[in-house]
């Protein structure tokens, strides 16, 4: 008998938080932790050839809202994922000539009054700051990830260059956060952003 009762105080419990995340206004919906009007941008998209391999710079601008500052000074991980494609071609001859994604992970050790980037995934890098403002420098004011040999490309070509940032908090933080989490959304997609060259 106990243990029905357990169960069906779950079963409440989830349709609770169930409902209560259906309730989220269509201009929240899909802001990590709901913050209104929130947007990360990507600027200064641009591709160059080093080295043989075409490389792909940016920088991320407005990469933190109050509440992931918060979530980062009471022990957060928060991870940036960045997608970027370098495709040819329009419509039904779209053609993708590269894909990759790499990580930014942001974390602070409460312990050592540190913020820790990590920088993944080919192989992590884990690299320690002693303020928010010098980690944002170090993992967003200069991206470059290398995407393809450049005997890939065709002389006379245009390629587009296109990339956006997903941000997600990893791992609950609070007992029942996980669960919240599986009905909430707690991420940010942003648009994709583009640039074209010609090689």
């Amino acid at each position: 008998m106990t243990g029905l009762l357990t169960a069906l105080r779950w079963f409440v419990l989830i349709g609770v938080l169930f409902m209560t995340s259906g309730t989220a206004s269509p201009e929240t919906k899909g802001h990590i932790f709901g913050e209104k009007g929130f947007e990360a941008r990507i600027s200064g998209l641009s591709a160059a050839n080093a080295d043989r391999f075409l490389v792909v710079y940016f920088a991320l601008e407005n990469p933190f809202d109050d509440k992931i500052r918060a979530a980062l000074k009471r022990g957060g991980t928060i991870c940036y994922s960045f997608e970027v494609e370098i495709k040819t071609g329009r419509f039904l001859r779209n053609k993708t000539v590269a894909h990759r994604s790499v990580t930014k992970t942001l974390k602070h050790d409460v312990l050592r009054g540190e913020y820790i980037v990590i920088s993944g995934p080919d192989p992590p890098r884990v690299t320690g700051l002693e303020s928010l403002e010098e980690a944002k420098r170090f993992a967003f004011d200069h991206i470059s990830i290398t995407m393809a040999p450049i005997e890939r490309l065709h002389k006379g070509t245009t390629y587009r260059v296109r990339a956006r940032v997903i941000i997600e908090q990893l791992g609950p933080e609070k007992p029942f956060e996980f669960l919240l989490s599986i009905f909430s959304s707690s991420s940010y997609r942003s648009p994709w952003h583009e640039s074209e060259f010609t090689y």
